[in-house]
């Protein structure tokens, strides 16, 4: 197992950390509590053991600086353990047609709900992006084997008001965002409903750059009313074809349930190199220390001078 660090420069504050300590300990120093005290005497009254609780304090706050550095610093750990042989985008229907409520509460949060099921699920280091389409595509997130990220970026997607389901401009984003990497796939989970550019010129795409596509339609066969009154239903022959003829899988979602089954058979697994990106768990950390620093001084060390 070894780090590297997107940006190095920041690593260069841990220079600070010598500095921090003595100064922790000059100020302790200089407290007249601590000039003339009897600290056997203190420990008796008090209950409680002054040196310790400095301590116990300087650790917190060393915990936290060093935590915020790593994290500033772009923080990767690379290990050998079980790994996804593929990266991926999960691609995700935002148009206007996903708002039909035939799967509750709308197509649309189911297919959110189950994106981030599907992150949860891919091994640790699979590089995952994420962007949303309509009659126009928008990156939500580049690739990255941050989990945090991708679920935020899957959080954050809204019902667009761009007209259409432009499925092809969808596939050539995501295959953008993959150009740099050798097993790559789409995960396009959509109703299917495609109304821009042609299927054969999506397929023909797809196979001209090596690009696998798994196909998730959501929706009910029998379909549901959409905000116009009309019935809006599932593209399963589109859907189907798609997947097939890039040597991808496709799976209809009549009931959200079926999600999680699904995502499973679409992630291969390797032994290999894996590399995750920590730097948002390290910042969450720092944080909950934080907060415990400043529970513990208002209220069990609130005694310290």
């Amino acid at each position: 197992m070894y780090f590297s660090f997107t940006r190095p420069s920041f690593l260069l504050f841990l220079l600070a950390v010598p500095i921090f300590i003595l100064i922790h300990f000059l100020t302790i120093k200089q407290k007249k509590a601590f000039k003339f005290a009897n600290f056997d005497a203190i420990e008796r009254i008090k209950g409680a053991k002054v040196l310790s609780k400095n301590l116990t304090l300087l650790y917190l706050n060393l915990g936290i600086i060093v935590l915020f550095i790593f994290a500033l610093a772009g923080t990767t750990v690379h290990f050998n353990a079980r790994a996804s042989s593929f990266t991926y985008v999960v691609s995700i229907d935002n148009s206007r047609s996903m708002i039909t409520k035939d799967i509750l509460p709308s197509r649309l949060e189911a297919a959110k709900e189950k994106s981030i099921k599907f992150i949860n699920s891919a091994p640790v280091g699979t590089g995952i992006g994420i962007v949303s389409f309509s009659g126009n595509s928008q990156i939500r997130s580049v690739i990255s084997s941050d989990k945090i990220q991708a679920k935020d970026a899957v959080r954050g997607i809204e019902l667009s008001s761009v007209g259409g389901t432009d499925i092809l401009d969808a596939v050539i984003i995501s295959s953008n965002l993959l150009r740099n990497y050798k097993n790559k796939a789409v995960i396009l989970v959509t109703d299917g409903q495609l109304n821009v550019n042609s299927i054969y010129d999506l397929i023909q795409y797809s196979n001209n750059n090596d690009l696998v596509i798994h196909t998730f339609g959501i929706g009910t066969r029998e379909g549901g009313e959409n905000e116009i009154g009309a019935i809006s239903k599932i593209d399963a022959d589109a859907l189907e074809a798609i997947a097939y003829n890039t040597n991808g899988k496709s799976f209809f979602i009549e009931d959200k349930e079926d999600f999680d089954e699904y995502f499973k058979e679409v992630i291969e697994t390797t032994e290999g190199n894996v590399s995750l990106e920590i730097s948002s768990y390290l910042l969450i950390i720092g944080i909950i220390l934080v907060i415990l620093n400043w529970v513990l001084i208002n209220t069990r060390f609130k005694v310290l001078p």
